[in-house]
C-alpha cells in the first residue's frame, strides 16, 4: 500500500509540473505598440524624433540577439507651436544613417529631423530692442504608415540668453577643501564631465567621463553616486576626493601619464520641463536598508502609444582645476 501511495505521489507531481510548464510563458502575449520619442532642445534649432515599435525576439527571451533596426519609416510628424500671438507649424523630415560595426544593430537606423526650429511667437517687440517673452504650447502628432495617429503635448519657453549669461558670469562655483559646490535650478539634472584625449597608436583619441558626487562603500566595494533630478535644492556638491579619483581612474595601470591630456572639466546643468522631470525621476532607482529597486517603471506621456515628449536646455560652465590635474601628471591644454 505504501509503495502504491508513493508511485501515485510521484505521478501527481509529474503531471503538475508538466501542466505548469505548459501554462507558463515568460514572454506573455505580444502587445504591438508604437513608441514616439522627441526631446525639444530649446537651445538648438535642430531637433530629432524617433518612432519605433515593439517586437518579438528571435533569440529566446534575450533582446541582444536582434540586430535589426525596429524604427518606423514613412511616418508624417507635425509639430505645432501656439500661444495668443499665433500658431506656427513645423514638419519633420526622415533620414537614415549607417551603423558602425561595433554596435549591436547592424542595419541602417531611421530617424526624423527638423531644421531651423526658432518659433517667432516666443517674443514680441514693444519698442526697438525691447521684447516681452512668452511661453507657448507644443503639440506633436505622428501619422503612421498604417493610418494610426499618436500624439503628445508639452510646454516650451523662450530661452533668455541674458539670464544664462548672468548665471555663468556670477561664477556659481565654490571650491572648498572638501567639496566643489554648484548653484543649480530646481527641476534640473547636474552633470560634471571630464573631456580628455589619450595618445594611442600614434594619434590622440577623444573621450569623456562623468564624475560622481561621491563614492559610497558597500562592504569592500566603492560605488559611485551620481546626481539625481534636483527639485528644490539650491546647490549640488561634489566631493573633491571623488573628482580626484575619477581623474586617477582615467589612467589605471598606465604609468605614462603624459599620454593623457585633460582638455577641460565642464559642469552642465540640464534644465528640464515637467514631462522630462517626471520621466527621469521615475527611472531613478533607490537603495535603502530595506529595499532596492532595479526594475524601471513604464512612463509615457504619448497618447495612443508609448514614449516621451518634452523640452530642455543645457547651461555649460568650464571648471578650472588645473592644479589638481597637473598634480596627477596629466597634460593640460
Amino acid at each position: 500500500m505504501r509503495k502504491i501511495f508513493f508511485l501515485f505521489t510521484i505521478l501527481f507531481i509529474t503531471v503538475l509540473l508538466i501542466s505548469c510548464e505548459e501554462a507558463f510563458n515568460p514572454q506573455g502575449d505580444f502587445d504591438d505598440k508604437y513608441i514616439l520619442n522627441c526631446i525639444i532642445r530649446i537651445d538648438s534649432t535642430f531637433q530629432v524624433a524617433t518612432i519605433s515599435r515593439s517586437y518579438t525576439t528571435n533569440n529566446g527571451y534575450s533582446t541582444t540577439g536582434n540586430t535589426n533596426d525596429q524604427s518606423v519609416q514613412g511616418a508624417k510628424i507635425t509639430l505645432t507651436c501656439s500661444n495668443f500671438l499665433g500658431t506656427e507649424v513645423y514638419q519633420f523630415r526622415d533620414t537614415v544613417i549607417e551603423k558602425s560595426n561595433d554596435t549591436r544593430i547592424k542595419t541602417p537606423i531611421h530617424f526624423y529631423y527638423l531644421k531651423y526650429f526658432n518659433p517667432s511667437i516666443t517674443r514680441y517687440e514693444f519698442s526697438p530692442g525691447v521684447y516681452q517673452r512668452y511661453s507657448y504650447s507644443m503639440n506633436i502628432e505622428a501619422v503612421l504608415p498604417d493610418g494610426k495617429k499618436i500624439s503628445s503635448f508639452a510646454y516650451g519657453w523662450e530661452l533668455n540668453s541674458s539670464s544664462i549669461n548672468t548665471y555663468i558670469q556670477n561664477n556659481p562655483v565654490k571650491l572648498q577643501p572638501e567639496n566643489l559646490s554648484f548653484q543649480i535650478y530646481s527641476y534640473s539634472q547636474p552633470e560634471l564631465l571630464i573631456k580628455y584625449s589619450k595618445y594611442e597608436n600614434g594619434t590622440w583619441n577623444d573621450y569623456e567621463k562623468l564624475v560622481p558626487k561621491y563614492y559610497s562603500m558597500n562592504e569592500s566595494t566603492e560605488i559611485p553616486v551620481y546626481p539625481i533630478i534636483e527639485r528644490l535644492e539650491p546647490y549640488v556638491n561634489y566631493d573633491t576626493l571623488a573628482i580626484r579619483k575619477t581623474l586617477q581612474d582615467l589612467s589605471t595601470n598606465d604609468s605614462n601619464k603624459q599620454n593623457y591630456m585633460i582638455k577641460k572639466i565642464v559642469f552642465m546643468l540640464n534644465v528640464l520641463d515637467g514631462n522630462l522631470t517626471n520621466y527621469f525621476s521615475s527611472q531613478q532607482t533607490f537603495n535603502t536598508s530595506f529595499s532596492y529597486r532595479v526594475t524601471q517603471p513604464d512612463y509615457t506621456n504619448v497618447n495612443g502609444g508609448l514614449g516621451i515628449f518634452g523640452t530642455m536646455y543645457t547651461i555649460k560652465k568650464e571648471v578650472p582645476l588645473t592644479n589638481m590635474i597637473r598634480s596627477l601628471g596629466y597634460r593640460t591644454n
